[in-house]
């Protein structure tokens, strides 16, 4: 029976850290900082919180961060979805990467490597 409710536990964790990290996500996600010289480009800073994220809690964690703030995001679209859309499969490419290296290593001095995996994938 103790074995059942540490496991109730960890699942209810698991869940209650990826809703605040995701809606941490999407708070992120909603002001947007445009570089001055190329008008274009938008900073996006959440994917330091879906990093984060997935090194704490793995890989379907960050998937599922990601997932979050995209449906949230199709809220307020002006592009029928398609952008939301390529920017969460941008993100998964982003993140997955240094994320999957990092769980598969779990060294203290892997995550400058493991974000630059995630920059030369994507």
């Amino acid at each position: 029976m103790e074995k059942n409710n540490h496991r109730l536990t960890q699942r209810l964790r698991w869940l209650t850290l990826v809703g605040m990290m995701s809606a941490l996500t999407y708070i992120l996600y909603l002001p947007i900082f445009r570089i001055p010289i190329i008008l274009f480009l938008q900073l996006n800073f959440s994917e330091v919180v879906i990093f984060i994220g997935g090194f704490s809690l793995g890989p379907l964690a960050a998937i599922f961060i990601g997932l979050f703030r995209f449906l949230f995001s199709l809220f307020y679209t002006s592009t029928g979805g398609i952008g939301e859309l390529a920017d969460y499969l941008y993100s998964m490419a982003f993140v997955l990467p240094g994320v999957i290296l990092y769980q598969w290593s779990r060294d203290k001095k892997l995550p400058p490597l493991d974000l630059s995996s995630g920059l030369s994938v994507s």
